[in-house]
């Protein structure tokens, strides 16, 4: 029924950590291009059309999360209910018939508003979002054991859109790119689907009533991973607006975005090495294993600490350096921002791995919990600093004790969760 996930797990962790990496450098040289091709209107709109995208990627909320641990266990029992797969068709169709509305709307707007090469730019919005329904397909194809299979689909279609962004350099328009891009986006989903079809994870049905029947029958789940994760984007957004309100728009706002482009990166570092983990540490839960679920989280930690503390010790000792060149020294950094740096990226590092093992086992309640503690915690920080007019330092400060605590909270629910199996 499924393959063997212990004997995978370098396999799928190297094969997870290049793609994060290449989508990290696809962003990078999709803006460099973007730069260096077009005028700086059509610039500012395609990096409008590529936002607005990103901003509908987050609209998943934990649906897919909810419903992996739903089609895990049912794959591991050898019995997916017809009713379980029906629902994942309709949340991937409808993510793309979201992306497609999207697009549609972009191009009527950008027609009304006279802006030039409106097709181009909904092809680049779609080509951005459809990451919704593809991190859909992702999680799906992971709950059902076909982890090293998405992530070899993910490797061409990575290449493939990397090469059509490549294009405009040949001369060949930023829109006709686009929609390039946008085709290539069919060769990893059809034929991902089509598996996905083939083994019973998910079937065709009726997009609307499977929408309908998964809010009915996962709703308190769903409630709670959506709480979670719209707190988690406060945590990590919410410094953006909070520094400029405190301290001006400026050198602080700049600063924030240092440390937030930081915790991404770490975010996604840690990510990638976690999720190679998920289909044993989902394995051991399903089986009532605590051994084999302590041993592969301790596997986890040990491969995630290594770059984690490497990437810590490098910005406390030149972590100011390293951000005053990257800003060409416009901002002066505020001392100590380096070591408050590292400490995030540790407690980064603590958190993903909590988590991940908190979401893939269905602890949905205890981590909303958590989370929404967390941003009232953030918010009363931000309320006395602005009521006690505090140093931009002692700000940072603040908020990186705060987020090393909410670290430490996940952690002690991690280990909670592992304890409730028999020992």
């Amino acid at each position: 029924m499924s393959e063997a996930p212990k004997d995978r797990f370098a396999l799928f962790g190297a094969l997870r950590l290049a793609n994060a990496g290449a989508g990290l450098v696809f962003g990078l040289l999709q803006t460099a291009i973007l730069a260096r091709t077009l005028p700086l209107d059509s610039f500012a709109h395609y990096v409008l059309a590529g936002a607005l995208g990103n901003a509908l990627w987050a609209f998943d909320l934990g649906i897919a999360r909810v419903l992996f641990t739903r089609l895990r266990p049912a794959w591991l029992d050898g019995n997916v209910p017809a009713s379980l797969a029906r629902q994942g068709w309709a949340v991937v169709l409808f993510y793309a018939a979201l992306v497609l509305v999207g697009a549609v709307v972009l191009f009527a707007v950008a027609l009304l508003r006279a802006i030039p090469d409106a097709l181009g730019l909904a092809a680049f919005f779609a080509f951005t979002a459809l990451n919704l329904p593809w991190f859909a397909l992702r999680t799906l194809s992971v709950a059902v054991d076909r982890f090293v299979q998405i992530e070899l689909a993910e490797a061409s279609r990575r290449a493939l859109q990397i090469g059509a962004m490549l294009l405009p350099l040949l001369g060949v328009s930023v829109g006709t790119a686009s929609l390039i891009g946008l085709a290539a986006w069919a060769l990893p989903v059809a034929p991902t689907l089509l598996r996905l079809r083939a083994i019973g994870a998910v079937a065709p049905g009726p997009v609307v009533g499977g929408m309908v029947q998964t809010w009915r029958s996962h709703r308190a789940d769903l409630a709670r991973a959506g709480s979670y994760a719209l707190a988690e984007l406060a945590i990590y957004n919410a410094p953006y607006a909070v520094a400029s309100w405190l301290f001006g728009v400026g050198p602080a706002t700049i600063v924030a975005d240092l440390l937030a482009k930081t915790l991404r990166g770490a975010t996604v570092l840690s990510a990638s090495l976690c999720e190679a983990a998920v289909p044993a540490q989902t394995r051991a839960w399903h089986a009532r294993d605590r051994a084999a679920l302590i041993r592969t989280t301790q596997r986890v930690v040990a491969t995630v600490a290594l770059p984690t503390m490497c990437l810590s010790l490098l910005l406390i000792l030149a972590g100011n350096e390293l951000y005053a060149k990257l800003v060409a020294d416009a901002v002066a950094m505020p001392a100590m921002l380096g070591a408050l740096a590292g400490l995030l990226v540790i407690a980064n590092g603590v958190q993903t791995i909590s988590n991940h093992l908190l979401i893939h086992t269905a602890a949905f309640l205890a981590v909303s919990r958590a989370a929404v503690a967390l941003v009232v915690c953030f918010a009363a920080g931000a309320a006395l600093a602005f009521l006690f007019q505090v140093e931009v330092v002692r700000f940072w400060q603040g908020y990186a004790a705060i987020y090393a605590a909410g670290a430490l909270v996940y952690a002690t629910l991690a280990i909670q969760r592992a304890r409730q199996l028999p020992s």
